[in-house]
């Protein structure tokens, strides 16, 4: 399915749901700081870059996972050892100079009605998470929010950045059209 046909899809889903009526748009607010009620893991926001107010469309999102995690150039010796380190992740990130989204997107997405817009089909990943906003967890820890496919529908989770990142974890980024097009602050 190409990302136009996914679009389209996702705009009908999100009319059928009543999210959005004929020829309006969904605005993701990147800017609010994003609060979770007590009790969820999450003490405070560490670090909160605000990204703009960005309109709903899959075609501004991408998710990423490095080369090891997908698995491109697998040896007889390395097939199976697809885990890397937070490090690595952020490292490849920049390398390939990709933005990562912060939570103002999970917020969008946090509610039942909105969770629908997440496609289930994305291949071998399980988990999405938002580090453009980083938290420190309940044990005192950095964390980063994400959601967790589990039985076929996206549940709202925190993933503990000092944990390795297997095959099935992606992190959500913006899309180079998405960059090259919208008013989108990138982090210094």
């Amino acid at each position: 399915m190409t990302s136009t046909t996914a679009g389209r899809n996702l705009a009908t889903k999100a009319k059928v749901a009543g999210l959005v009526g004929i020829g309006e748009e969904l605005i993701i607010d990147c800017n609010t700081i994003p609060t979770f009620p007590e009790g969820v893991g999450v003490r405070n926001v560490e670090r909160h870059y605000p990204q703009g107010r960005i309109p709903w469309s899959p075609v501004h999102f991408f998710l990423f996972r490095t080369r090891e995690q997908r698995g491109v150039n697998d040896t007889p010796t390395t097939r199976g050892l697809r885990t890397v380190s937070t490090h690595r992740i952020m490292a490849a990130m920049n390398a390939k100079r990709q933005v990562g989204v912060n939570a103002g997107v999970y917020n969008f997405f946090k509610t039942d009605e909105r969770r629908v817009l997440i496609p289930t089909d994305v291949g071998s990943v399980s988990t999405i998470s938002f580090p453009g906003t980083l938290f420190e967890g309940a044990c005192g820890r950095t964390v980063v929010a994400q959601f967790s496919l589990i039985k076929g529908i996206w549940t709202p989770d925190f993933r503990d950045l000092a944990d390795d990142w297997g095959p099935g974890d992606a992190v959500l980024v913006f899309s180079r059209r998405a960059l090259a097009n919208l008013d989108i602050k990138i982090p210094a």
